[in-house]
């Protein structure tokens, strides 16, 4: 698979508060593990776009003199954590607690990197790469083939082993499936399902054909027809698979669910307001490219993902094949 997207795993938790001094602000806070918060020291605390920073101690406290007042973007950074940027609005005596789950590197001392001066960002991994996620409540071992970044453009291949973990009580259990859910709900998978058992409507998906030229820019409802599956997909020869072809690109709209601010804060889209809906484009790199009944791509670099669904096929949204959402 071929993504517009850039592998994003959150890690802390980081609460502060701001207090006044003259016309400028002192920010303080604490980074925390979000899981058992420990306190989490040496990660790097900065205000975006700025030259103020600072590391935080060893109860993992932190403390920004000199911000100017107004909306900020504090970023969060720590080995063998995913970086983490929230936005905030630092205002006297208020405190503002920010929390994300964990998605953890178990062992990165496997991958291998490698950087060419003509932008290309390359890694390779030795042994199996164990990804804990405290999100979804798996572990992966993920035998990585190829990771490789140009640009924009982020392509992967590999193979996932999920592992469930166990919950330490019935609330991490039920946090845990209501986060599959919403990770399973919107997402290439859910779309390929509902397209392969005849369930768009249903599962409220909207399919429309996207003519190249206008892929390019900003797009518009004149610029976009409406397509169906008769004319994209038919059952292969063997009936072990679908193929989906299609030249033009195509356009997928989810009215489940609203768009996310992460998803905003990703596509540095964050002045405007969230819309009611989510907007996918596929296109297509092989043709025909086979889907099996799980609703997976079996071609690896078959089609390029853009918008929502490169900002949401990320290792931390992962899930397993037999993994089946609730009635």
């Amino acid at each position: 698979m071929i993504l517009i997207a850039v592998l994003l795993w959150a890690g802390v938790a980081a609460p502060w508060t701001a207090a006044q001094s003259s016309s400028m602000l002192v920010v303080k806070g604490r980074v925390l593990n979000a899981e058992t918060n420990a306190p989490l020291s040496d990660t790097h605390v900065f205000v975006a776009e700025s030259m103020n920073g600072t590391v935080t101690d060893s109860t993992g406290r932190f403390r920004l003199d000199e911000v100017h007042p107004g909306a900020k973007r504090l970023y969060v950074s720590r080995v063998g954590y995913a970086n983490e940027a929230v936005d905030f609005d630092p205002t006297p005596g208020r405190t503002q607690v920010f929390t994300a789950e964990r998605c953890r590197l178990v062992n990165p001392e496997v991958l291998r990197f490698e950087e060419k001066w003509w932008g290309t960002f390359k890694a390779q991994a030795e042994k199996p790469v164990v990804i804990e996620n405290r999100a979804l409540g798996y572990r992966l071992t993920y035998f990585l083939k190829e990771f490789e970044k140009s640009g924009s453009v982020v392509r992967w291949d590999g193979e996932p082993l999920f592992d469930p973990l166990t919950p330490q009580d019935s609330s991490q259990a039920a946090r845990w499936r209501q986060n599959r859910r919403e990770a399973y709900r919107g997402s290439l998978r859910h779309f390929l399902r509902a397209l392969l058992d005849d369930r768009l409507k249903e599962e409220q998906f909207e399919l429309y054909r996207l003519p190249r030229a206008s892929a390019f820019r900003h797009t518009s409802r004149a610029d976009r027809m409406p397509t169906s599956r008769d004319h994209i997909l038919e059952p292969s020869p063997d009936d072990s698979t679908y193929h989906l072809d299609v030249r033009d690109r195509l356009e997928v709209v989810y009215r489940g669910e609203p768009e996310s601010e992460l998803y905003l804060e990703w596509a540095d889209r964050s002045r405007r307001a969230p819309k009611d809906h989510q907007t996918s484009q596929i296109e297509l790199n092989e043709h025909p490219i086979h889907i099996d009944p799980h609703g997976e791509i079996v071609e690896p670099y078959g089609a390029t993902l853009y918008r929502y669904f490169a900002f949401t096929t990320r290792m931390s949204k992962r899930l397993p094949r037999e993994y089946e959402p609730p009635e």
